[in-house]
C-alpha cells in the first residue's frame, strides 16, 4: 500500500510538472505573439509616419514650385510691360 501511494504521489508530481511546463509553454507562446503584434504595430506606425512625411514633403515641393511659377509669371509680366513701353 505504501509503495502504491508513493507511486501515486510520483505520478501526481509528474503530472503537476507536466502541467506547469505546458502552462509555461503557453505563456511563452502568448508573450511571443504579443511581441510580434507590438512589432507589427510599431512597423505600421513607422510606415504611416514615413508616408505622412513623404506627403508633406511633396506638398512643400509643390508649394515651392507654385512660388517659382508665380515669380516667373511676374518676371514675364515685367518684361512684357517693358517691351510694350519701349514699343510706344
Amino acid at each position: 500500500v505504501v509503495e502504491a501511494e508513493a507511486k501515486a504521489r510520483v505520478a501526481v508530481a509528474e503530472a503537476l510538472e507536466a502541467e506547469a511546463k505546458a502552462k509555461a509553454a503557453v505563456a511563452k507562446v502568448d508573450a511571443e505573439a504579443r511581441v510580434a503584434d507590438a512589432e507589427a504595430a510599431a512597423k505600421a506606425r513607422v510606415a504611416e509616419a514615413e508616408a505622412t512625411t513623404k506627403v508633406r514633403v511633396a506638398a512643400a515641393e509643390a508649394l515651392e514650385a507654385d512660388l517659382k511659377i508665380l515669380k516667373l509669371r511676374k518676371e514675364i509680366d515685367v518684361f512684357t510691360e517693358n517691351g510694350q513701353a519701349n514699343e510706344q
